[in-house]
């Protein structure tokens, strides 16, 4: 069992600090074995702070500081590891996962069955990580549609839920989730849409002490992340579902009409972009 966590700011606005580590020390609930976070840089680098650190000792870190003290991105996906399979202390078994291929993403819960798979994959960046969260990143990398992705994942067990982001497409953030929880809540005042693990998690971020009495004033409502789906979050907001699933539970990938990251894309009903077909990712 692990914690994830993200936001998308769409407008000017950002997470009070506050909040964000609020985020990070309630998902610690998690796993405490590890904590990181990615982001993509003004540059369009994927920037990736990791360390085999409980998340209390972690936003005490120099690295921690520099980041909380700067300018915010635009995107932000953070973890906290409960560790199962992969010492923490080799920092590439924790998460974020990362490599050149631009792609970076976090996940709870558990995969199985990637050893019979790499080699098929042509992934050669595994290095000596041990962890199989590697197969959910090397889906990504060795794809070059969001569909072709999924129907690697199906070959996969096991259950996850997911929060990618990539440097080559900076303003986009994939979510999926198998059976593993995952939540989202929308700052309508703030213009910023928040991730969790759990409703709980996002609930108690936002809660305050006033006269010893608790005050749980949120800034929009929660919901869950229906099973075997994912949605597209871009940089106009509109939430795209696309069905993908584990092969530890049911097999098939499914896309509706309007392909994520393919078709169109609206806001308020008015068209806002189109794509052509099976648009890379």
């Amino acid at each position: 069992m692990c914690g994830i966590l993200g936001y998308y700011a769409f407008g000017k606005g950002r997470p009070k600090r506050e909040v964000l580590e609020a985020l990070f020390n309630l998902s610690s609930s998690r796993g405490k074995d590890a904590t990181g976070f990615a982001y993509v840089t003004p540059e369009g680098t994927m920037k990736v702070v990791k360390a085999p650190l409980e998340a209390e000792k972690f936003l005490a870190t120099r690295e921690w500081e520099e980041f909380a003290t700067g300018q915010y991105p635009k995107i932000f996906i953070g973890h906290t590891r409960t560790q199962t399979k992969g010492d923490a202390k080799n920092n590439r078994n924790n998460h974020p996962v990362s490599d050149s291929s631009g792609w970076a993403l976090v996940h709870n819960g558990e995969v199985r069955g990637y050893e019979e798979l790499e080699e098929e994959w042509g992934y050669v960046e595994r290095g000596d990580a041990e962890v199989d969260t590697i197969a959910l990143l090397a889906a990504l990398s060795t794809s070059e549609t969001l569909e072709e992705t999924c129907k690697k994942w199906e070959k996969l067990g096991g259950s996850a839920a997911i929060l990618a982001i990539t440097s080559k497409n900076p303003e986009i953030l994939i979510t999926l989730t198998d059976t593993s929880p995952l939540h989202y809540m929308y700052d309508q005042t703030g213009d910023i849409l928040y991730l969790a693990s759990t409703y709980s998690i996002l609930t108690d971020a936002f809660s305050r002490y006033k006269r010893g009495f608790l005050c749980k004033t949120l800034p929009g409502s929660i919901e869950s992340v229906k099973n075997q789906t994912g949605f597209i979050v871009d940089a106009g907001g509109y939430k795209e579902e696309f069905k993908c699933r584990l092969s530890g539970y049911s097999r098939g990938v499914s896309f509706g009409a309007n392909f994520p990251l393919a078709r169109r894309y609206t806001k308020g009903g008015r068209e806002v972009g189109k794509g052509n077909g099976a648009d890379k990712i």
